[in-house]
């Protein structure tokens, strides 16, 4: 990612790249501040492409923390969502993507011949979202963003580990070993879509309680000030999004 950004600086009025590590998260910016719909959509494809590139040099689909752009949102801003498969935010100081910053260090597994074998089905291979082998968390994690998005019901862990053919202890386990829990999982869904939806527009918040299956607006507080250590309309009005009630 470092030679990528010293690479496309050699070129004038080509996209500005950096990487930089704050605390445990690393970033990966666009610093060009484009104005036209298709320098935007470069944008896109760059951030979608290096984040793509870099899963598969590690072999992992590398999660991503959120994404945020410059610009305003489009009109087809759900999208954007199922291209970054995370939280995503507009009209934001950068334009970038943001990670745990432990991958960077994550061993390389490709080798030379993986290298020309890919780029020869380029850019197929890098705009396709292949999986890498995901673990069971990141598997859990997408079932359960995947229901937020068409039901307020998240599925139980039995169902999930029906979906996933193992038995629900052994999702249990493997969740475990993991460093996480099926409760802990639900948890960061809902918080994310949460912070998305505050941030984002203007809905009221009872009905994003509801939308995020909360049966009244108080289990939605105490679970926002639980999970950021602020209420819902504190943190509406800080992110700068219209009607804080």
């Amino acid at each position: 990612m470092d030679r990528a950004a010293t690479f496309y600086g050699l070129f004038p009025g080509g996209p500005e790249l950096a990487l930089e590590v704050v605390g445990a998260e690393a970033r990966f910016t666009v610093r060009n501040d484009f104005a036209r719909d298709e320098d935007r959509f470069l944008t896109e494809c760059v951030l979608a492409i290096w984040h793509r590139l870099s899963s598969w040099l590690v072999g992992r689909r590398i999660p991503l923390a959120h994404a945020a752009f410059r610009y305003p949102p489009p009109p087809h801003r759900q999208e954007y969502e199922l291209l970054f498969d995370c939280p995503v935010h507009f009209g934001q100081d950068r334009t970038g993507a943001a990670f745990d910053a432990r991958w960077l260090t994550a061993p390389l597994v490709r080798d030379e011949g993986a290298l020309d074998a890919m780029l020869r089905r380029a850019p197929f291979d890098l705009l396709s979202r292949p999986e890498y082998g995901t673990t069971v968390a990141e598997q859990v994690r997408r079932t359960l963003t995947q229901r937020l998005r068409t039901s307020p019901r998240l599925p139980a862990l039995g169902e999930v580990a029906a979906g996933l053919a193992v038995s629900p202890a052994t999702l249990r386990r493997r969740l475990r070993q993991e460093g996480t829990s099926f409760q802990q999982l639900k948890d960061h869904v809902r918080r994310d879509a949460a912070i998305a939806g505050l941030a984002e527009s203007g809905e009221p918040i009872a009905e994003l309680a509801a939308r995020l299956g909360f049966s009244e607006d108080t289990a939605f507080h105490r679970a926002f000030r639980r999970w950021t250590g602020t209420t819902p309309g504190a943190y509406r009005i800080a992110s700068g999004s219209a009607d804080a009630c």
